[in-house]
């Protein structure tokens, strides 16, 4: 037992002249907590409906289904600003960076005229393949990761709708005579997302 206590007693005057390891051994772990507190309250800290800007540039049926689907989703809260003519899309990044929006989604003019070409190219192939127009997302600098991937897998999952249902309208026009099941692997168009 005196043996014990001795290793006790020498282990603690050791302890008492490095400083330096005192302060690993106890001080850090403290910092560790504060610093992971902290971190944790700043992704608290943003809203479960993310600030969405929107420029809807096309106006016509695949571009306002895109944003029908945000919309009745539980995650954007949408403000459209198509309309007003005196906001550009160079405006609509600065509020973007300025932290009163989360993100900025531009639908370009053509989109849905563009998604249709390319349907009908899939149905039936010429020797040019058209573009489809890009969407182009502008995302607040600030939002931390675990945001950021939620709102992207969030809209990559409306685009695929938005994909299946077009190339289902598109077959059945093409092909009413011959009209077969629609497997939604062969869904190969892509709205082509930009992050901009």
């Amino acid at each position: 037992m005196y043996r014990f206590l001795a290793i006790i007693r020498t282990e603690i005057q050791l302890l008492l002249r490095d400083i330096p390891g005192l302060m690993i051994l106890f001080v850090m772990p403290m910092l560790l907590v504060l610093i992971l507190t902290s971190l944790h309250s700043v992704e608290s800290n943003h809203p479960r409906k993310l600030p969405l800007l929107v420029i809807n540039q096309d106006q016509k049926k695949i571009a306002q289904k895109f944003l029908d689907k945000l919309k009745n989703s539980d995650s954007f809260s949408l403000t459209d600003i198509s309309e007003d003519k005196t906001q550009n899309i160079t405006d609509a990044k600065q509020k973007v960076m300025n932290g009163k929006y989360q993100a900025l989604l531009v639908l370009p003019e053509g989109l849905t005229d563009s998604v249709k070409d390319y349907g009908q190219w899939l149905a039936r192939p010429t020797s040019k393949k058209p573009q489809i127009k890009t969407i182009s997302i502008f995302l607040d600098p600030t939002l931390p990761n675990s945001v950021r991937e939620i709102f992207e897998a969030k809209l990559e999952k409306f685009d695929q709708q938005i994909q299946i249902e077009a190339m289902q309208e598109i077959l059945k026009k093409l092909t009413p005579a011959h009209s077969t099941k629609f497997d939604e692997d062969q869904a190969a168009i892509n709205l082509s997302l930009e992050y901009v």
